[in-house]
């Protein structure tokens, strides 16, 4: 049985036998970097492969660069291996009886299996959400999915259990074709096999690129959607504001022509009250002059 969609990960990197260099292993720098926020991911990545690389350890700075970011599934994936081990290690168990369980072709158990295993993946896929929610990324129902093929393709596939427990996923695991039917139809008899020659089937290692570029492509786009999405709205916003102050603008050109027009009134009242006092001025003058004349004639 196979497993399809194990990612590049730790596996492109070296996992197959521990590059050890001058004391750091790759392992070592992936399991420090599979443990971080996926953002800080690739920043963290580079800055080890420059420091491997100005320390004069080519092999050991092409490993780490090698490392792919992990799509949102597999590091929530990750997180799950990481915070609950336990859990994880009876999910292997689990999975291990199941296989068992079919190679003996004993329905009974397989049935009563198959009910648990429909169990176990519900009850770590909430506590994949819970440990997403509780890190401030919330787990979308597309990434709770993934996140449960990986944990059935764990179950189903020894490789793919050893990739979870690992907590170095680069990408979700997806459970084979050949070796979900017997989960999904748990008690029943294999499908006889096909004669005649196996179909061919792709290198594995190319297998493994086009899945790996598939799900970075994948998390691009998503990440590219994430962002359209905030730039229409902080265009929105930004609309908004400019309308707010084109308003304020439009009642600050009215209130200024109100204002002229007051200033143009007043300005007037003051010419008409100069005018007005002249003339005071001028009917006190004459009064005082003829008060003068009249005490003179006395």
């Amino acid at each position: 049985m196979r497993c399809a969609g194990i990612g590049r990960g730790i596996r492109e990197a070296g996992t197959s036998h521990s590059q050890h260099h001058g004391g750091v292993d790759v392992e070592a720098v992936a399991d420090e970097l599979y443990a971080l926020p996926r953002e800080e991911f690739i920043s963290a990545r580079d800055a080890r492969a420059k420091a491997a690389r100005t320390a004069g350890d080519r092999d050991l700075a092409t490993a780490i660069g090698r490392l792919p970011k992990p799509t949102s599934a597999a590091w929530v994936a990750n997180l799950l291996a990481r915070e609950h081990p336990g859990d994880v290690h009876d999910l292997l168990e689990l999975g291990a009886v199941l296989r068992e369980a079919h190679a003996t072709l004993d329905g009974a158990t397989l049935q009563e299996l198959s009910r648990q295993r429909h169990q176990v993946v519900h009850a770590l896929v909430q506590r994949a959400r819970a440990l997403g929610r509780d890190a401030g990324k919330p787990v979308s129902e597309a990434v709770a999915r993934e996140v449960a093929d990986t944990v059935t393709a764990a179950l189903s596939d020894p490789d793919a259990a050893r990739a979870l427990a690992a907590g170095r996923l680069g990408t979700a695991l997806s459970p084979g074709s050949s070796g979900e039917g017997w989960f999904a139809d748990a008690g029943t008899a294999p499908r006889p096999a096909a004669t005649g020659a196996p179909p061919e089937r792709p290198d594995d290692g190319a297998q493994q690129r086009v899945a790996q570029e598939l799900a970075e492509a994948r998390a691009t786009a998503q990440e590219a959607a994430d962002a359209q999405r905030a730039a229409h709205r902080a265009a929105e916003d930004a609309e908004g504001r400019a309308r707010d102050a084109a308003g304020a603008a439009e009642d600050l050109a009215r209130r200024l022509a109100a204002a002229e027009q007051a200033r143009e009134a007043a300005d007037q009242e003051v010419r008409f009250a100069r005018k007005t006092v002249e003339e005071a001025d001028r009917h006190v003058a004459d009064a005082e002059r003829r008060i003068r004349d009249l005490e003179h004639r006395i």
